[in-house]
C-alpha cells in the first residue's frame, strides 16, 4: 500500500467503551452498508446480509438443541 490519504466518512453509532478506539464498535458507512469492528478486525456488510447471517447462526443452534 502506498501513502493515500482517505477520508473517513463513516459514522460511528455504538462504542463499548467511550474514547478507548480498540473496544468494540459499530458504524455506518457512506453506501448505508454496517460495519462492526472487533479488535481491529472489521466486517462490513449490508443490512440485509447481516439479518441472513444472524438468521443461519439461529438456525443453526436450534439444530444444535434438537440432537
Amino acid at each position: 500500500m502506498g501513502e493515500q490519504a482517505y477520508v473517513n466518512t463513516d459514522r460511528e453509532i455504538w462504542r463499548e467503551t467511550k474514547d478507548d478506539y480498540y473496544a468494540p464498535s459499530i458504524h455506518v458507512t457512506a453506501d448505508g452498508k454496517i460495519g462492526i469492528d472487533i479488535g481491529g478486525y472489521v466486517f462490513v456488510k449490508d443490512v440485509r446480509d447481516w439479518h441472513k447471517l444472524a438468521d443461519k447462526c439461529s438456525c443453526y443452534e436450534k439444530a444444535l438443541e434438537a440432537e
